[in-house]
């Protein structure tokens, strides 16, 4: 198998020969290959320790701020979610990105044979602000993937008066 290599800083190419992996990550400062076999550690010396099932990998999904399309300040009423997952997923909703803004978080089940569900979660009347913040992350090492996410919103058409205006 060949392996072909690009640094993003210098643009130079190498390449690397009997390298059986497909894909590679730097997780907390070490370095992991994936390949058919499964994930392996990469190690200084030449040799590649394998990940077991004993050793669950955090994943983490986070999606940037986002106003939907809409200028506007909304509330985030309701979301539907198709989720692949062999486990519970966390999902972590911030309305706002500063730290006044609301905070949700729920736990998605998976199937243990990671089939496609369908979840429909609805939020409160205090999940509102301009921009959502959605964050998922998998719990226990589980696998995931996320098909398909739809947000339902209710369109505030003025702020809300703060305590004291005339």
């Amino acid at each position: 198998m060949l392996t072909i290599a690009t640094n993003l800083h210098t643009l130079a190419v190498s390449q690397y020969t009997n390298f059986d992996f497909n894909s590679f990550v730097e997780l907390n400062g070490s370095y992991y290959g994936a390949g058919e076999d499964g994930v392996f550690k990469l190690e200084e010396g030449g040799f590649d320790v394998a990940i077991t099932e004993s050793e669950p990998i955090t994943a983490q999904i986070k999606l940037g701020p986002t106003d939907l399309g809409i200028l506007t300040d909304k509330r985030l009423r309701k979301c539907i979610i198709a989720l692949e997952a062999t486990g519970p997923v966390k999902l972590t909703v911030q309305a706002n990105e500063n730290s006044n803004g609301a905070v949700e978080v729920n736990q998605l089940s998976g199937s243990p044979d990671g089939r496609e569900s369908v979840i429909a979660l609805p939020f409160g009347r205090d999940m509102r602000g301009r921009y959502f913040t959605f964050i998922f992350d998998n719990l226990n090492g589980s696998k995931f993937s996320i098909n398909n996410m739809e947000a339902f919103i209710e369109i505030l058409l003025r702020k809300p008066e703060t305590e004291g205006a005339n």
